[in-house]
């Protein structure tokens, strides 16, 4: 399902094209109202870099809100330093760490637009887009174990072509290389139920967007 741009300034800035396709999925899966228009930065720096004229952007019109969807990489706390950084000196309060169900964040006598952090995986351990995805994967399937084996064999001998970063990536794309429809991209394979949602996980997350985007239909 291809994201839908919306009439209204509800923006959900993410970091790449997967982010792009997993969320609308997701949105799908569970009903949520896509009363938000989702941007493809391209890039965590771009992301990042964006974030000021983001909010410039939304604190001219009433009512407007800014969701950020980032992957926590290496260190979720380095990460969370780099976003308080830019969002104080845009003059947010900004707890010493992320929210497990989500980071909200409002200054409304600045009249600045509210804030929606959620940092991939589940805001509490290092990682990625693709670790959340891992999270879905059903809890009775036994190949994801043999997908461990394969690059742990792989890398045992020097064999592996990817960076230890992305590690993640080639787990869960090898795992998903061995479905019944092999090479399914991670938004379809949600949508197709070869991964799970019935997750606390994605209720979460779900949760999340709606509390931001849709406080009035959650």
């Amino acid at each position: 399902m291809k994201p839908k741009t919306n009439a209204n300034r509800h923006r959900l800035l993410v970091e790449g094209k997967d982010d792009f396709y997993v969320i609308p999925a997701l949105c799908k899966r569970f009903s949520v109202l896509e009363s938000f228009e989702i941007i493809d930065k391209k890039g965590k720096d771009s992301l990042l870099a964006s974030i000021p004229a983001e909010i410039n952007l939304l604190t001219r019109p009433e009512n407007t809100r800014l969701g950020i969807v980032l992957d926590a990489d290496q260190s979720l706390t380095e990460r969370w330093k780099q976003l308080k950084h830019i969002l104080e000196n845009k003059g947010y309060n900004i707890p010493q760490k992320p929210e497990l169900s989500g980071t909200i964040l409002s200054s409304p006598a600045l009249g600045l637009p509210q804030i929606g952090i959620w940092l991939m995986p589940n805001n509490e351990l290092p990682g990625m887009l693709e670790d959340f995805i891992r999270l879905l994967v059903p809890i009775d399937d036994e190949s994801l174990a043999f997908a461990e084996e394969t690059l742990s064999t792989l890398e045992s001998q020097g064999l592996q072509k990817y960076v230890p970063n992305h590690r993640a990536k080639a787990l869960i794309h090898t795992w998903l290389a061995w479905q019944e429809n092999p090479g399914t991209p991670l938004g379809s394979a949600i949508t197709r139920r070869v991964l799970s949602t019935d997750t606390e996980l994605c209720q979460h997350f779900v949760d999340w967007l709606n509390k931001l985007f849709n406080p009035a239909n959650p």
